[in-house]
């Protein structure tokens, strides 16, 4: 995409913050009076007239002002976007703290970044769970909860913590359910999650009473690791959709929270806009996805322990407030990955 000149800029810049604050088309005039803009009225007509012939910026109909096109945000957020001072200092340390304060549980704390993100945005947020193509088992705990049944806690390498309640067709002793442990323990510890659904215990502890619980505990952790194993989202804020002018339209409100409802999909939106350690932006058209090609999704990684574990966003219509969104959106990445790891390295 061309570089544009300094005015031309300038006249963008402000033509694309006054619309997503307005929703109303951009003259001359308002550009003057609402910007500072010290240049001669006809001189910003010229440069919008140019900026409309360039295709940056369309006129609704004569005698309209103008508002922004898909390549006029697209320049926007590559070339014009402010994104450090777009979220107070003070917001930032609130919202940060708030992270902090959320249970110590992966999903607890997913959640309460997408409900942040959206308190910060005014957009809904979506965040997916962390990859799980090398998580591993780190150890499994069985507790005796008297008189027949088992509590099982598993402990993943990304921070996932899963527990069970296993029932037992009889009652048992603590020392039965140490032994099971440690049985379970010989065969899936280390496993990676697609590997638990393959082992079996070892064929000398068949038949004994710490078997019977061990094989209960191994059947118990496999389900765990195929429900892992699905591609899941976490969604917060999609009531805000209904505050967009550009969703009053029912046809496509309905069409977008169908796809909202479809967490495969969603996770293939974010799959094919981010990229690791980076902000990315998709705009319109941009998304492959038909019924999200009226919307801009700001979207990026989140880390856990160093390694990108998995996606963090929001999305609203192309009228976004791009500096805002991607500047919180950042913010609560790093948030994300720092307590996500500080989670996975408490099992340690």
């Amino acid at each position: 995409m061309s570089e544009l000149d300094a005015r031309k800029g300038v006249v963008l810049k402000a033509v694309v913050r006054d619309f997503v604050n307005t929703n109303r088309p951009v003259g001359s005039d308002r550009l003057i009076d609402a910007f500072s803009i010290t240049w001669k009225s006809a001189t910003v007509r010229n440069e919008l007239s140019d900026l409309d012939d360039l295709g940056f910026l369309r006129q609704p109909h004569v005698s309209a002002g103008r508002v922004p096109t898909e390549r006029g945000y697209r320049y926007y957020v590559d070339q014009l976007m402010d994104i450090p001072d777009a979220v107070p200092a003070s917001e930032a340390q609130t919202a940060q703290r708030a992270c902090r304060r959320a249970k110590a549980e992966v999903d607890a704390i997913l959640l309460e970044t997408c409900r942040i993100l959206t308190r910060l945005t005014s957009y809904p947020a979506v965040a997916s769970n962390p990859d799980t193509n090398s998580t591993y088992l780190r150890q499994v705990f069985l507790s005796l909860v008297p008189p027949r049944s088992v509590l099982l806690v598993a402990v993943f390498s990304n921070g996932k913590v899963e527990h069970s309640m296993l029932e037992q067709s009889g009652p048992t002793t603590a020392q039965c359910v140490e032994l099971a442990a440690r049985q379970v323990n010989a065969v899936v510890a280390g496993k990676a999650l697609r590997q638990l659904g393959l082992v079996h215990l070892q064929a000398n502890s068949a038949n004994t009473p710490s078997a019977v619980v061990a094989q209960r505990a191994l059947e118990a952790l496999q389900g765990v690791a195929a429900s892992l194993s699905r591609q899941r989202v976490w969604l917060e804020g999609t009531n805000q959709l209904l505050h967009q002018p550009e969703f009053r339209d029912a046809e496509r409100l309905e069409a977008l929270l169908r796809i909202l409802d479809q967490h495969n999909a969603l996770y293939r939106i974010l799959a094919a806009t981010a990229r690791p350690g980076r902000l990315m932006v998709s705009i319109g058209k941009e998304n492959s996805h038909e019924a999200m090609q009226a919307c801009s999704v700001v979207c990026t990684t989140y880390q856990i322990g160093g390694r990108t574990a998995g996606y963090l966003g929001v999305f609203g219509p192309t009228r976004l407030h791009y500096d805002r969104a991607a500047a919180a959106v950042n913010l609560m990445a790093n948030s994300l990955s720092q307590a996500l790891t500080q989670v996975s390295k408490s099992w340690d």
